[in-house]
């Protein structure tokens, strides 16, 4: 999930009228935060405050710790699975990687291993919320699964990829601000935890129909792949719309209106998402920043609303 070519951020950026040279740093820089996974970092951050405030509950500051170091830690881990993908689909971020694996890999294990230092304190179950995504990638690709089966792991299986991504972001995020502070999972953890399930559905099948030419050519069979990028399409509104509807009704009887308004925003902000994604150029901007960013985005607007005093 990251940009094409490095022209990308600087066509994106030049309704703002900035200098060349200030253009160039704010380009570097973007390209440096989508590269190194650090916008992911952010914007995992960004779901444990959110998660915090639809639950109604405290965000302390070792959640955002943990929710930033390890999707970090994660995705810059991953990035040594998608080299063929990427040779063909980012050459950039191919290049990036690349260059600065050694670093990066460093960054990652340190990362990780702050955030179960962070965790400790907090207990056997906080400890098990930060392994999840260890857990499922382990499931995901160890050859686990018995004959008679023609699959051996889960990511034989078309489909299982965005599945077991959406399963392991929205568990994290709605688990974590709660077991951090000694609470029990209710019916909001439960609607917080659909409510990213579906948006991370999103968020991971919407880059594959960007790279449905390069997931084909590498044998990589993603939704668009199999059924198409039009039926793709209309698949992510249905469970947009739907998933929104069950959300903010159930939401409705027990969580504020404020909450109820902000849950609907985020939904019809997936809904733009998907519908200009076939429309416009800048299909790696959306991908990378719009869609990635969705949370830091929402996270930084809660965050300034409350400050102002403008929510409870």
């Amino acid at each position: 999930m990251s940009l094409s070519t490095p022209g990308v951020v600087r066509e994106a950026i030049n309704p703002f009228l900035l200098s060349k040279g200030t253009a160039h740093k704010v380009s570097g820089l973007y390209e440096l935060l989508i590269f190194s996974s650090a916008l992911l970092g952010m914007a995992g951050m960004g779901m444990v405050y959110i998660s915090s405030f639809l639950q109604g509950i405290p965000c302390i500051p070792a959640a955002l710790a943990i929710g930033f170091l390890v999707p970090f830690a994660v995705y810059n881990l991953n990035r040594k699975t998608d080299h063929s993908e990427d040779a063909v689909n980012h050459q950039d971020r191919f290049t990036f990687t690349t260059r600065f694996d050694g670093p990066l890999s460093v960054l990652a294990f340190l990362a990780y291993t702050a955030a179960y230092l962070i965790a400790f304190p907090f207990g056997a179950l906080s400890i098990f919320v930060v392994s999840i995504p260890l857990i499922c990638g382990a499931l995901y690709s160890i050859r686990w699964i018995p004959p008679p089966s023609p699959f051996r792991r889960l990511k034989e299986i078309p489909v299982m990829k965005n599945i077991i991504v959406a399963f392991t972001w929205s568990s994290v995020s709605a688990l974590l601000p709660v077991c951090l502070l000694h609470g029990s999972p209710g019916i909001k953890t439960g609607i917080v935890f659909i409510f990213f399930f579906s948006y991370v559905i999103t968020s991971t099948t919407i880059p594959d129909i960007r790279d449905r030419e390069g997931d084909a050519l590498a044998g990589v069979r993603t939704i668009p792949v199999l059924i198409g990028t039009e039926n793709t399409r209309r698949l992510l509104i249905a469970i947009n719309l739907l998933v929104g509807a069950v959300v903010i009704a159930k939401s409705s009887s027990i969580m504020t209106f404020m909450v109820v308004l902000i849950l609907g925003i985020a939904v019809l902000y997936t809904q733009f998402c998907i519908q200009i994604f076939d429309r416009v150029n800048k299909k790696d901007f959306i991908c990378d920043f719009l869609i990635d960013g969705q949370f830091v985005i929402f996270g930084v607007a809660i965050f300034t609303l409350s400050i102002l005093r403008l929510l409870p």
